[in-house]
Formats: structure tokens, C-alpha cells, sequence
């Protein structure tokens, strides 16, 4: 699931980061990376359905015995999945807030360049304690699935854009 959340945010650094970049080449690293997102989760969500049919929890691994086995192993590749795609949504989130506080600050004492240390270190702990709490405090996923779509929604079109 943070594959979706985490693709779109992270399209344009991605073109940006290819070799000898072309649409082409963008357009096989898009199509081939959902391909193989959709095909996990057709397999997941139909494994549950005939395990469970009609009775399957929306949240699949509750439907799970917390002492299977496969489902320990699922737990462990959903936590590197998250772990994995924190970075990500990091280097994106910090980007826009830098790149925002840089264009407005332009021209004034208080200005900040993209290079500046200080400022990196301290977004990024603020975004770590930040999401360290709302990971504690939250009632369930849904609530960090719809926060994480609103900051997505809030980074990709008002920052950038309000510096602009």
C-alpha cells in the first residue's frame, strides 16, 4: 500500500535521477514498477478471498492468527516495505518545504539556500518526531492513510506552488 502513496510524490525526482533520461525510458520504469504492484496486490487480495471469501477482513492480516507463520513473515516485509519508502517520502517532503522556504526567503537576511546543513537536519527531525508521534497516537491506518494523502495533496500542488 505506501507503493501508492509513495509512486506519485516521487515521480518527478525519479525522471530526474535516470542515465541518459528519456520518456521512453521513464515510461518502462512506470508501466514495469505498476505491473508488478498490481500483480502483488491482485495476488494478496485474492489469496484472502478464497482463504476467507466473503468474511475477509478489509485489513488482510487481521484475518490472520497472529502466531501463522506466513503471516510473522508478511508482517516483517510490510514493516521493510514502510521502512523503505520512509526515505522517500522524506527527500520529497523536505524538498518542497526547502524549496518553498528558499523561495520565499530570496533576497532577505533570513534567506535559506538548498545547500544549507542546519536547516536539513532540523526538517528532518521534526519530520521524524512529527511522524514518530502521529504513528503512536493514531486511532488506526485509515487515519495515517488519509493524513498521508493530504500532506501528498499539500506538497505536490501548495508549496511548490506558492512559491512560484
Amino acid at each position: 500500500m505506501s507503493f501508492a502513496y509513495v509512486s506519485h510524490m516521487t515521480s518527478v525526482p525519479l525522471y530526474a535521477e535516470l542515465k541518459n533520461r528519456s520518456v521512453r525510458k521513464y515510461s518502462v520504469v512506470v508501466v514495469s514498477s505498476m505491473l508488478i504492484a498490481t500483480v502483488g496486490y491482485i495476488l494478496v487480495g485474492c489469496t484472502g478471498f478464497m482463504i476467507y471469501g466473503y468474511d475477509v477482513n478489509p485489513d488482510i492480516i487481521l484475518s490472520f492468527p497472529p502466531t501463522s507463520i506466513p503471516m510473522t513473515v508478511g508482517r516483517v516485509f510490510i514493516t521493510l516495505s514502510i521502512c523503505m519508502s520512509y526515505p522517500i517520502v522524506l527527500f520529497i517532503g523536505r524538498g518542497a518545504l526547502q524549496g518553498t522556504i528558499s523561495d520565499l526567503t530570496e533576497g532577505t537576511r533570513f534567506s535559506i539556500t538548498p545547500d544549507n546543513e542546519k536547516f536539513r537536519l532540523v526538517s528532518i527531525a521534526c519530520w521524524f518526531v512529527v511522524t514518530l508521534l502521529l504513528g503512536a497516537f493514531a486511532s488506526g491506518i485509515g487515519t495515517i492513510i488519509n493524513i498521508v494523502g493530504s500532506f501528498s495533496a499539500l506538497f505536490m500542488f501548495t508549496f511548490r506552488v506558492a512559491s512560484c
